[in-house]
């Protein structure tokens, strides 16, 4: 992790692979969970697998520049060659 000026930690993305990708909008919005405002999945991208990819990662879209947290990877049952990641759009 790098540090600031000052001392203080400062999250930096590495880029973990570079895939092509199938990228889907699903039904997205906002719900109240335990008092919790949180936001619903709005895109589901699919990819060759690739190790290790958590939901603390996220997905850039190069051609776009839009950015997506994970909520859920998962690889695809059948044949365990992809990998289907539930995200939600990042404003930023």
């Amino acid at each position: 992790m790098s540090r600031s000026a000052a001392g203080e930690p400062v999250r930096a993305w590495v880029e973990v692979a570079r895939r092509r990708s199938r990228i889907v909008s699903a039904a997205g919005g906002e719900s109240l969970s335990s008092g919790k405002l949180r936001a619903d999945i709005t895109h589901v991208v699919t990819l060759r697998a690739v190790a290790g990819v958590t939901s603390a990662m996220r997905v850039k879209w190069l051609a776009t520049g839009r950015v997506f947290e994970i909520i859920e990877a998962k690889y695809d049952a059948t044949f365990g060659r992809d990998l289907v990641l539930k995200c939600v759009e990042n404003g930023d």
